[in-house]
């Protein structure tokens, strides 16, 4: 997991994520996960895209699952678009509080 990250990322996400965040073991294998495919993907630094997502991040909500669902967003942005129509539309349709859609 992190002894197989280059030195120049390993630094930066230890300390700006791993540490910061608290995060456990699975969360920090998942994190991990995505910095290096959003850094290869879009040809950036482990220590840029960390920077791109604590900057999109709500400073109210700056913890563990803000920063796994930025990463999520910037991850796979189609299907974080697709779930988040989908919950505005089910919102968009009133239902009772108790009920849930399946």
């Amino acid at each position: 997991m992190l002894s197989e990250l280059t030195p120049e990322n390993r630094v930066p996400i230890l300390l700006d994520v791993i540490l910061k965040y608290r995060l456990n073991n699975n969360e920090s294998r998942q994190v991990i996960g995505n910095i290096e495919e959003i850094a290869l993907r879009d040809q950036k630094s482990a220590t840029e895209v960390i920077n791109d997502v604590e900057n999109a991040m709500d400073d109210d909500k700056k913890g563990k699952n803000e920063l796994r669902q930025q990463l999520k967003r910037l991850r796979y942005p189609a299907l974080s678009k697709v779930e988040e129509e989908y919950k505005r539309q089910v919102d968009n349709l009133n239902l009772p509080k108790g009920s849930k859609s399946i």
